[in-house]
């Protein structure tokens, strides 16, 4: 996983707010379709062969999706409310409520780690992807740097799981806030390892619980090994 949130930007009110015990989740943002990447256990392939919903890019590699059906025209003022709505939703937890009050220096920071591995804020396939890999690394106990090559793979999974879902025809404001909940989630994954980077049990405990959470947003992180095409099926 990478960190995609600069050590300078988690401030001692940031790093404060976690707690293992009390990592929330936003999955009631959440459509079951969304959060339902591998359906009946089977993870969209993305490897050589595979039929694909449509021809890759020249410049990328990836999957050229239809753009209007996952990418959305960011707004300031949406993603205030949405995380002042998130925060109201969080029952006072003072995590989501910090990052409500440095969105406007986080957000950008997000923006550019995702564009290091080839991935906009404004796609929310690729939030979706960017969560799914680090909710699964942090699960598995996994801190080694991905290649951007891991990335791509699985953002392609999420575009085909996404351009073909209920999730293509909703307006863009509602994109918008699911992709927000998705970048929250990683955010407090980043604020809450800081904050328990020196107790391996708490690190244990934030494992569980992210599993926890990301089980009842429809995601079993246990079968769904991570390769260098992306997911995989158990047993592939």
């Amino acid at each position: 996983m990478i960190r995609f949130i600069p050590h300078a930007l988690l401030t001692a009110a940031l790093i404060g707010a976690a707690s293992a015990n009390a990592f929330p989740t936003v999955s009631g943002m959440m459509w079951p379709v969304v959060m339902n990447p591998c359906p009946a256990g089977k993870c969209p392939a993305v490897s050589k062969g595979v039929p694909r919903p449509a021809k890759a890019t020249p410049s990328t590699g990836r999957i050229a999706a239809p753009v209007a059906t996952l990418t959305f025209t960011p707004s300031i003022e949406r993603r205030r409310a949405n995380l002042a709505a998130f925060a109201a939703k969080s029952n006072g937890d003072r995590a989501v409520a910090q990052i409500a009050v440095n969105a406007d220096r986080i957000f950008p920071q997000l923006d550019a780690a995702l564009a290091s591995r080839g991935m906009k804020m404004n796609n929310l396939a690729d939030s979706y992807a960017a969560w799914w890999i680090s909710a699964h690394d942090v699960a598995h106990g996994l801190t080694e740097t991905r290649p951007t090559t891991d990335y791509l793979a699985v953002g392609d999974q999420a575009a085909q799981l996404l351009a073909t879902s209920q999730i293509a025809n909703v307006a863009a404001s509602r994109k918008q806030e699911l992709a927000a909940a998705l970048l929250v989630q990683i955010i407090l994954i980043d604020i809450s390892i800081e904050h328990a980077k020196r107790n391996p049990r708490q690190l244990r405990a934030i494992s569980a619980v992210v599993a926890q959470g990301a089980r009842k947003m429809g995601v079993d992180l246990s079968t769904m090994p991570l390769t260098d095409t992306g997911f995989a099926t158990v047993g592939k």
